[in-house]
């Protein structure tokens, strides 16, 4: 069909869902991705890009959490990219394969960002919904949604000045909007 595919992947024991417990350590992650990338090369091509691990901020930043630091938290996004280069190298896709689309979510990106992961990775990926703690009142207002979202991101780029790609937005899951308020979000 021509298509590619964007993988937004994570490992179930990473936030314990599906049942697994939440113990993958950042190190054991990489590892884990690394090895999987060279095991199955046939599920990889040119043009195709690899997120290591969606959202990472969901596991947590501080005290008995994954993370104890934002540092830490920034350095394993470094290590992401570095870590799924290396490989697709092995698999014979160096730089064929996206491996900067590393989703988080607009807060981060306001708050814990800094310049150096942010020159390192190149472009900021962001899933983002507007008030999505809000279910009812402006979130109503087509208009209103759209218009926050587009000074959101122009915010991003102001502070980053790096390409924006927006991996998730419109209303979030918790929102209950029918489907055409969605479709009329994202017509406008």
């Amino acid at each position: 069909q021509g298509l590619h595919v964007w993988f937004r992947s994570h490992w179930a024991n990473w936030e314990g869902i599906e049942g697994k417990p939440s113990n993958l350590q950042p190190k054991e992650y990489l590892q884990k991705t690394h090895d999987f990338i060279i095991e199955n090369p046939d599920l990889f091509k040119e043009g195709e890009a690899f997120t290591v691990a969606v959202e990472a901020e969901v596991v947590g930043v501080g005290l008995g959490k994954r993370f104890l630091t934002w540092e830490e938290y920034r350095s394993f996004l470094i290590r992401e990219v570095n870590t799924a280069g290396d490989a697709f190298s092995k698999i014979g896709l160096k730089d064929k394969v996206h491996t900067n689309w590393l989703s988080v979510n607009g807060w981060v990106v306001m708050n814990e960002f800094n310049q150096e992961l942010v020159n390192n990775i190149g472009l900021i990926v962001v899933d983002h919904y507007v008030a999505q703690s809000q279910t009812i009142g402006e979130l109503e207002d087509v208009n209103h949604v759209v218009d926050q979202t587009e000074k959101d991101i122009d915010a991003m780029y102001a502070k980053w000045k790096k390409p924006i790609l927006i991996g998730e937005w419109g209303y979030h899951i918790s929102q209950p909007v029918t489907e055409e308020r969605q479709a009329e979000v994202i017509q406008a």
